[in-house]
């Protein structure tokens, strides 16, 4: 009987010290969990003041005169767009590109400059 007794304490001592390992892993799981949701919220601000910075960044009335003074670059004309149907004749003006029924077939034409 006191076998039994001396056993079962054994038992017991030992499931008490794993339910108490469980529940001090659990707790640093909890405190790992909370650091990550802050380094989460701390991004996602990160990423907002970002995308503000880009869309102040990237207006057009800012972009316009940096094209124009750095790059020397000015709104595109009437003259620069063409209709589809006048594309094969610009195209044939400025040189002709493998078509894709030219590139199945393994033909090449000439290529652009």
């Amino acid at each position: 009987m006191m076998r039994v007794f001396v056993i079962a304490l054994i038992v017991i001592a030992g499931l008490a010290i794993g339910v108490y390992r469980a529940k001090l892993g659990a707790q640093d799981n909890e405190k790992r969990i909370e650091a990550l949701r802050g380094e989460i919220r701390d991004a996602q601000e990160e990423i907002s003041v970002l995308k503000a910075e880009e869309a102040y960044l990237a207006r057009p009335e800012r972009i316009g005169p940096l094209a124009s003074e750095r790059l020397g670059l000015a709104p595109s004309s009437p003259e620069q767009f063409t209709a589809p149907e006048m594309l094969s004749r610009r195209l044939g003006e400025e040189g002709s590109i493998p078509t894709e029924a030219s590139s199945v077939s393994g033909e090449t034409g000439a290529s652009l400059p």
